[in-house]
Parts: structure tokens; sequence; C-alpha cells
């Protein structure tokens, strides 16, 4: 058992889907049923690889073996399903929970807080988030810099300012910095930071580096998206540009652009709403460099040159531009 457990944990970490579907066959084929240990690994592995269904299959299959999942299950397929973007599965794992009285703790507490207040990056589902805070305070557990980051976007996009003073139970007219103060106030320095016009790029961008090393992995993205929306409402667009730039540096936003010979597109399921402008400004203002090279390329096959005016004209573009 303590084998496939290994194997598994080796694949996934290695992203390697089929190594995964070999060790459950293997594990199949000599009539061994894992254990909770065993599952746990799996369905890890499988959140790794980026294969939402298998993962709740495996899961389902727990389940059904007469196995009761333990916090570490619960957390790992919350985390799946939020990354996915599985508003109903999400809500259907809740429930289940609730209903079978199954053990949690404070990491899965904030986990499912995050999921659902950050269903892939949208706004999320503002009254079940809301449910989940109320059942936290009454059993005593805090909310994590993960879950109060998600929470301040969650009932922000809502236009909730109310209900996100009540839960920081702040009521001075600086609302919303007080309560990020009062999760972060490393964050607080750094909005402070960006909106002074006489700091640099590099200022910035060392003082974000930091941030960014004192945060957990899944909070990242989600942060930045907030600055730069912070930006945004201010005017402060240059310095939004400049935290898309960084974002997409450090990884935040990995497979932003996806651009073939026939075909650019620009993804921009997991970004708020001002980092999704900002990227479309940015993406916007590739695109005379990008025709001007595909003119170019064009040329040297012999083909039929691009007019000029198609150059400045994005809608006669010969190479399809999709938002997604």
């Amino acid at each position: 058992m303590f084998t496939f457990s290994v194997l598994a944990k080796i694949f996934g970490a290695a992203v390697d889907y089929e190594g995964i579907k070999y060790v459950l066959q293997e594990m199949k084929s000599v009539g061994v049923r894992p254990n909770l240990f065993v599952y746990n690994t799996l369905i890890e592995a499988v959140g790794r690889v980026g294969k939402p269904a298998f993962a709740r299959s495996i899961f389902e299959d727990l389940v059904a073996s007469g196995l009761t999942p333990n916090e570490k299950t619960l957390t790992a397929v919350a985390k799946i399903y939020g990354k996915a973007g599985w508003e109903i599965d999400a809500l259907k794992l809740w429930e289940e929970m609730k209903s079978k009285n199954w053990s949690m703790d404070y990491i899965l507490y904030n986990t499912l807080l995050t999921m659902f207040a950050d269903i892939d990056g949208s706004g999320g589902n503002v009254d079940k988030a809301m449910e989940l805070f109320e059942e936290m305070s009454e059993v005593g557990v805090e909310l994590n810099v993960m879950g109060c980051t998600c929470l301040i976007q969650c009932l922000g996009k809502a236009g909730r300012i109310d209900e996100l003073v009540r839960v920081f139970t702040v009521e001075d007219m600086g609302r919303v910095l007080a309560c990020l103060q009062q999760a972060n106030p490393l964050l607080v320095a750094f909005v402070n930071l960006i909106e002074d016009e006489k700091s640099t790029l590099d200022t910035v961008k060392e003082e974000f580096k930091y941030i960014l090393s004192d945060t957990k992995d899944d909070a990242r993205r989600p942060i930045c998206n907030c600055l730069i929306d912070i930006c945004r409402s201010k005017n402060l667009h240059g310095r939004a540009h400049d935290l898309l730039y960084l974002g997409t540096l450090y990884g935040l936003y990995p497979r932003l652009h996806n651009k073939t010979t026939y075909e650019w597109s620009l993804n921009v399921r997991t970004l708020s709403v001002g980092a999704a402008l900002t990227a479309l400004e940015e993406w916007r203002g590739l695109w005379p460099k990008s025709l001007s090279e595909h003119k170019r390329c064009w040329s040297c096959s012999r083909l039929k040159p691009v007019p000029p005016e198609l150059i400045n004209s994005p809608k006669d573009c010969p190479i399809p531009l999709l938002l997604i």
C-alpha cells in the first residue's frame, strides 16, 4: 500500500496523468483497495495534473467504499473544485459535509471560504461565503490571509461594503483599508507605495516580490488582482500595467496569451475586472507590432502581403483575435 502511495505522489509531483492512471490500474489488477492515506495522495496528485473530473470520481469512490474523508481529503477536493470553477459541485460538497457531519479544521474552513469567495477568479458566491464566515465566527475559527483577501474582493465586487465593515468590525471612513490593515499591514504599506507617483518600478518590484514571498501560492493571484483593481479605481492605470507586468513576470498569470500561426487569444477567466481591462489594453497595444511581423512573414513566403491600411485596423486583422 505504501508503495502505491509513493508512486502516486511521485507522478503527481511530475504532473504525469498517465502515471497516476497506471497506479490505479495496478492496484485494481492486484486487488488492493486504497486506504484513506492513498486516496488522499491520489486526489492531491490528480488535482496537480488539472483533472477535476477524475479527482471527483476518486472522491466518490472513497465515499462509496465506506471510508470517511478527513480534513485533508476535503481540503484537497475543495481546492480542486474552486480552481475548476465548479460552483455546483462545491455547493454539493458543502451540503454533504454538513449532512454527514464530517470534521473540519482551520485550514479546511479557510479553504472553503476562499473557494466560495473566488470561484475560478470570478465574483464568487457572496451569500455562501458570508454563511460560512458566520459559522467560522460561531466556532471560533479565524480568517487566514488568503481567506481574508478573497472575502474582501468578493464583497467589494458585490458592492456590499457594509457587510465588509461588519466582518472586520470597523466603522471609520477608511473602511476597506482599515480591514486590510487588520488582515495584512504589509499589504497596506504596499498599497500606499503604489499610490505614490514618486515610487519607481524597481522599488515597486522589490516590495512586490517581498509581498509574494510572504504569501501562500493560492493567494498570490487574488492579491495581485485586488491591487490592480485598486489602481484602476484610483485612475492609476500606469501602475496597474506595472502590476500586471510584475504578476506575469512572477508566474501569477500563466497561459494569459495563446498565440499560434492562425490565432491569438487572451484568456481573462482568472482575472478580476480591473486586471482583465488592463490585460486587454496591453493586448491591443501589441496588435500593430504583431500585424507588422505577420506582414513580413507573408511577404517572405511569397503570399499576398498585408495591405498597409490593415496594420492599424484590428477589425480586418488576418489573424483571428479572441478574448476568452
